[in-house]
C-alpha cells in the first residue's frame, strides 16, 4: 500500500500512513465530539469535546502504530527483514522479506499484534480509572473508556462483528441512531482485518517471485507520434492488452496508455490528438528490472487503475506488469501451495 504520509522511522523501520487515516481519525474525532462525549458529559464546551476527541483520535493512531510495531519487531527478532510499515484505515500493513523460518514464529508474529492492542486497551483504560480517581474531568475519562473499547476490538475480526451485531441491537431495540455509528466501526474493523489478512497472504504467495515471472513479456507497444484514431484502430482493436506502453522515436518509453481511459476521449479529437500527448507519464519508481521481488508490486497504486511496472532490460522494454498479472500470479501461487502451509 501507497506511503503518502512519511511519519519517519521508528526502530531503524521506515513508518508512513496512507491517506485513508484521515478518514478514520476524522470520523473518530466527530464521533466523540458530537455524539459520544455529550451524551457522557452535557453542558461542556464545544471546544473541550473536540480537544478531547481529536485527542483520542490521536491516541487510536499511536495504538495502530504499536500494533503494526510489535508484527516487524517480532518478525525481525525472528530472523526476517522489515521494509516498512504503512497505516491505513483501521490497521496497517508491515511489509516483510523472507517467510518466518518455522511454524512457532509465524505464530509468534501473528499474535502479537492482536495482543498488543489488548495491552493498548488496558492502558487506556487503566488511564481512565486514574483520571477518575484523582478527580479529573469527566469528559477525558468518557474518552478514554471509549477509545479503551474501540482498541480493544481491533484485538479481532470476531470482535468486530460484535460490534456490529451490538449496534445493530441498540438500533432496533432502543431505536438509538449511535447503533449505527457502532455499526459503521464494527465494519470498518472487520474490513481492516480481512484485508491485512489478504495483504499477508498475497506476500507470502509472491515470496521469492521474481517481476520476470509475473510480468507479460515483450508487451505490444504504441507509437506516441500515432493518433489515438490511429492506434484504436490499428492496434488496440486487435489486441488482448488493456495496456501498452507508449514508445518515441528510437523505442524510449514516454509514458503508458489505458484503453478504458482512451475511451473517455471525445471522438472528434481522436483523429487529431497524437497518443504521446495523452500518456500517462512513468514515475523512476515504477520501472523494474526482471529480477526484482514481484512482492515490492503489491504496495502500488496502478497507473490508470492497469499498469504496476514497465520491466527493463538492457535500456529496452523486456515486460509490463499490470494489475491483472500480480492477482494471476497470487492466485496460482496459492492454489499451489501444500495444503497447511
Amino acid at each position: 500500500m501507497r506511503q503518502d504520509v512519511p511519519l519517519g522511522g521508528v526502530a531503524g523501520i521506515r513508518v508512513g500512513a496512507n491517506w485513508t487515516v484521515a478518514v478514520i481519525l476524522v470520523l473518530i474525532a466527530w464521533l466523540l465530539a458530537s455524539s459520544v462525549l455529550p451524551g457522557a458529559v452535557a453542558h461542556l464546551s464545544v471546544v473541550a469535546y473536540w480537544t478531547v476527541g481529536c485527542a483520542a483520535a490521536a491516541l487510536f493512531l499511536v495504538s495502530l502504530l504499536a500494533h503494526e510495531l510489535s508484527h516487524a519487531l517480532v518478525a525481525r527478532h525472528n530472523g526476517l527483514k522489515v521494509r516498512a510499515i504503512t497505516l491505513w484505515m483501521l490497521g496497517g500493513i508491515t511489509e516483510l522479506e523472507g517467510e518466518p523460518p518455522d511454524s512457532g514464529a509465524d505464530l509468534r508474529i501473528a499474535v502479537v499484534g492482536p495482543a498488543t492492542s489488548a495491552v493498548a486497551a488496558g492502558v487506556f483504560l487503566g488511564m481512565a480509572q486514574a483520571v477518575r480517581y484523582a478527580g479529573g474531568p469527566a469528559v477525558v475519562t468518557a474518552g478514554l473508556v471509549w477509545l479503551a473499547e474501540i482498541v480493544a476490538a481491533r484485538a479481532g475480526q470476531f470482535l468486530g462483528a460484535g460490534i456490529i451485531g451490538l449496534g445493530l441491537a441498540e438500533l432496533l431495540l432502543w431505536a438509538a441512531f449511535g447503533g449505527l455509528w457502532l455499526m459503521l466501526i464494527g465494519w470498518f474493523l472487520v474490513s481492516a482485518a480481512d484485508a491485512e489478512r489478504r495483504a499477508a497472504a498475497a506476500a507470502a504467495a509472491l515470496d521469492g517471485v521474481r517481476v520476470a515471472d509475473v510480468m507479460t513479456p515483450d508487451p505490444q507497444v504504441a507509437q506516441g507520434w500515432f493518433t489515438v484514431q490511429d492506434f484504436i484502430e490499428r492496434v488496440a482493436a486487435r489486441s488482448r492488452q488493456d495496456a501498452f506502453p507508449v514508445v518515441g522515436w528510437g523505442g524510449t518509453l514516454v509514458g503508458v496508455v489505458v484503453t478504458g481511459l482512451l475511451a473517455r476521449i471525445p471522438s472528434a479529437q481522436r483523429a487529431e490528438l497524437r497518443l504521446d500527448r495523452v500518456a500517462l507519464a512513468v514515475p523512476e519508481s515504477y520501472l523494474a528490472a526482471p529480477a526484482d521481488p514481484a512482492a515490492a508490486l503489491l504496495a502500488r497504486r496502478p497507473l490508470g487503475g492497469e499498469v504496476l511496472a514497465v520491466v527493463l532490460a538492457d535500456g529496452r522494454i523486456a515486460g509490463m506488469v499490470t494489475i491483472g498479472d500480480l492477482r494471476q500470479a497470487v492466485r496460482w501461487r496459492s492454489l499451489a501451495a501444500p495444503k497447511g502451509a
